[in-house]
């Protein structure tokens, strides 16, 4: 009896060491079939599925303000494709001003796989994958399994297996968070009418804030024209067009590019760099200054081509159209959603002709208006009017200067904002001296003089407002750094956090980064480093193996002469924080 026990016992923990999943403590991971065999040459299909623990969620395909999505990298025959996981909708977590999407529970990510029409009747397939997704409660904890699952090849009637209801209950819901579009949700897109959804979006784009004041200066451009030569006109509109074609293709080919590497990017990544978004205030506040008449550089309408006769002005209209697409991106237009939605899940050449139908789209217009300048009718003839309304046209540069700003604002904060917005002062001093002092009225030596200063007041503006995505006095994580700041008895403060932790977001703003908190640490002369594990690193993942800790965020004070750390709590308040530094002054 006790032998059978025991052989009973030997043969439970066999068995649980061949069940496909792996569990982490707060999610288990599994690969599930919807059948119980497969046939050559047919589809069919996988789900990851994750259950989590009470109080435990992860994270869905466009995750919010933090997180990233589970992903699958997946080991199969050869022979074999896979589709892209897909995003059942999600819930919305609110934390503070901090909005993310996710699942709490369970939830299943399926996946099509077609074998090959050759596969052997009556073999056994290995179906493997690593997966990867980000578990959240208090604290963010990364985790990955090796997963894998085996399915018989057979040429009899296909069977559903025991866990195919949990298919059906994941297969009506919604694909993406952010797609809130009409009962067209209802109906599966397709390639076509993603091409004709990309086209009247592109079309709608150019009522958009974020792009109608460049748009509007080609219409100025129209109308200077008008009484010129017809086939002038409408060859800078196709120049215009053309500007705006090559654009989407550099950006689309760029973002499919990355994706593809496995970047988790959107369209209009380029506006999630603070460089870019620097330089692109500085260029359109430029702009405005030429528009309201601070300086002139120039003949053109927008002067980016400076004197571009020999190339009859096209320079100007091609970049025109470059711009527009610049700040066009960050825009969605009715329509546009489900269409570029799509096109990222498609091969490169239909989502190329997607991003190509959205730029014709945007484009069409103005080609329409410089083939029949009869339709500028409704406008007054060319005449004084003209420079009151480029005038008054630079007010919405500056408009798009503030939204920019703004955006700025979310990526580097007040103090970076602060320092752009002095840079944009010099800026502002250089076009006055440029425009003033170097007109041909002014003697040689004048206009040589406000050549070099602008040039100089140019180049303090451009390093002042070059953007700093952290304060200096937040150090990047090293040991060694940390080593060394202990040994001369100086009191540190480690950050360890991630930019997908939402915890470790609100923690930033209500607490560390309130100027009560900086003002203290400023005070004690407390060295703060961040550990930023957003990538995956080694060193801060063994750092916080050191305090018994697998997850962010982890807030460790170190006090001058003690060996042991203070660990602060996963929740703070700027009171908590206040406390733990009290406990570096000694005690009187």
């Amino acid at each position: 009896m006790k032998k059978s026990f025991t052989t009973f016992i030997f043969l439970l923990a066999s068995l649980w060491a061949l069940t496909p999943n792996h569990t982490q403590a707060q999610v288990t991971a599994k690969l599930i079939s919807e059948q119980s065999s497969i046939q050559p040459g047919q589809p069919f299909r996988l789900g990851l599925l994750l259950e989590m623990e009470e109080g435990w969620h992860t994270y869905h395909q466009n995750p919010g303000d933090a997180g990233f999505p589970p992903s699958v990298t997946w080991d199969l025959p050869e022979g074999y494709t896979v589709t892209p996981l897909s995003f059942p909708e999600p819930i919305e977590f609110l934390t503070a001003d901090i909005q993310s999407f996710g699942y709490k529970n369970e939830v299943l990510h399926i996946t099509t796989i077609t074998p090959p029409r050759d596969q052997t009747v009556g073999d056994s397939v290995v179906i493997k994958g690593v997966a990867n997704w980000l578990a959240c409660e208090e604290v963010c904890i990364p985790q990955s399994a090796d997963l894998e699952i085996t399915l018989k090849v057979s040429d009899k009637p296909l069977q559903l297996s025991g866990e195919s209801t949990l298919f059906k209950k994941y297969e009506v819901t919604k694909h993406a968070a952010s797609k809130k579009t009409s009962a067209k949700d209802s109906n599966p897109i397709t390639p076509l009418s993603a091409i004709l959804f990309a086209f009247i979006g592109g079309l709608i784009l150019n009522l958009m804030p974020c792009v109608f004041p460049v748009l509007s200066l080609k219409i100025f451009g129209f109308v200077s024209q008008s009484g010129h030569d017809p086939w002038k006109t409408r060859v800078h509109g196709l120049v215009f067009a053309t500007g705006v074609l090559i654009s989407f293709w550099v950006l689309a080919g760029a973002l499919l590019t990355f994706r593809s590497a496995g970047a988790e990017l959107g369209w209009g990544f380029q506006l999630q760099s603070p460089l870019f978004i620097a330089l692109l205030g500085l260029l359109f506040f430029g702009l405005a200054l030429n528009m309201a008449g601070v300086f002139e550089i120039g003949t053109s309408f927008i002067g980016l081509a400076g004197k571009s006769q020999n190339l009859g002005g096209h320079a100007d209209s091609f970049l025109s159209g470059v711009l527009a697409t610049l700040v066009a991106t960050p825009c969605t237009a009715p329509f546009m959603g489900a269409s570029l939605g799509f096109a990222l899940t498609q091969p490169a050449y239909v989502s190329m002709l997607i991003f190509t139908s959205l730029g014709i789209g945007m484009a069409t217009p103005y080609v329409i208006l410089s083939f029949f300048p009869k339709l500028l009718s409704f406008l007054p003839k060319p005449g004084p009017w003209m420079e009151s309304f480029k005038q008054g046209m630079s007010f919405l540069l500056f408009a798009t200067v503030i939204w920019l700003i703004w955006v700025l604002n979310q990526q580097i904060g007040a103090d970076g904002v602060l320092r752009f917005m002095v840079g944009l002062l010099g800026f502002a001093i250089a076009a006055w001296v440029y425009g003033r002092w170097t007109t041909p009225l002014r003697s040689k030596s004048v206009r040589g003089f406000a050549w070099v200063l602008s040039l100089i007041l140019v180049a303090l503006s451009l390093t002042t407002a070059w953007p700093s995505q952290e304060d200096s006095k937040w150090q990047d994580y090293t040991p060694s750094l940390v080593t060394s700041l202990r040994e001369n008895n100086e009191p540190v403060f480690i950050d360890f956090t991630a930019a997908w932790c939402v915890t470790c977001q609100v923690n930033k703003k209500v607490a560390l980064r309130t100027e009560e908190v900086e003002a203290r640490f400023d005070e004690l002369k407390v060295q703060r480093i961040k550990a930023d594990w957003t990538n995956k690193n080694p060193e801060i993942t063994k750092a916080l193996e050191s305090y018994n800790r697998s997850g962010v965020p982890l807030y460790v004070l170190y006090a001058p002469g003690r060996d042991k750390p203070i660990l602060l709590p996963e929740i703070l308040t700027p009171q908590i924080v206040l406390d733990a530094l009290d406990q570096l002054e000694p005690s009187s």
